[in-house]
């Protein structure tokens, strides 16, 4: 099993996103005008993302659309990747995306530093990982390979 290269994952965490982002902005403009509250718009987003980060890759050997462009699939240290393991890994991933998120939005000098700060802590971290693991990746037990 040969390791995914950071180039690789980076190119499939913006696959992603961008079929992230596309789908999302169709199911919420199809269901914008039924949702009276931000409490239901929450809910199904956190729902789509438990779909698409969770039970589509549990389903897919380990892939979403954007790890399947890349060539690379998520595996469990001990072999075949566990629903618990992917929850694990992307609750902890986008829980680090919000602080990001939260930090942006708070717009100012000391929220950008903290940004930058949060973001090359992880690459160094990526880095100096033998299997260029992510935090969350060791968190879940989970390592990014390439597949054929």
């Amino acid at each position: 099993m040969e390791r995914a290269s950071i180039y690789l994952r980076f190119i499939g965490l913006v696959a992603d996103g961008l079929v992230f982002s596309f789908v999302s902005t169709i199911l919420f403009y199809i269901l914008g005008s039924q949702l009276s509250s931000s409490l239901w718009t929450n809910i199904i987003f956190l729902f789509f993302t438990y779909l698409y980060f969770v039970l589509l890759p549990l389903k897919l050997g380990g892939r979403t659309l954007g790890k399947i462009l890349a060539r690379t699939k998520i595996v469990s240290e001990k072999g075949a990747v566990t629903i618990k393991q992917l929850a694990i890994r992307y609750a902890s991933l986008y829980g680090l995306f919000f602080v990001i998120q939260l930090t942006i939005f708070l717009g100012n000098q000391f929220s950008n530093v903290l940004t930058v700060i949060i973001v090359v802590a992880v690459i160094i971290y990526m880095i100096r990982d033998p299997q260029n693991r992510g935090p969350h990746d060791t968190l879940a037990g989970t390592k990014v390979i390439k597949s054929k």
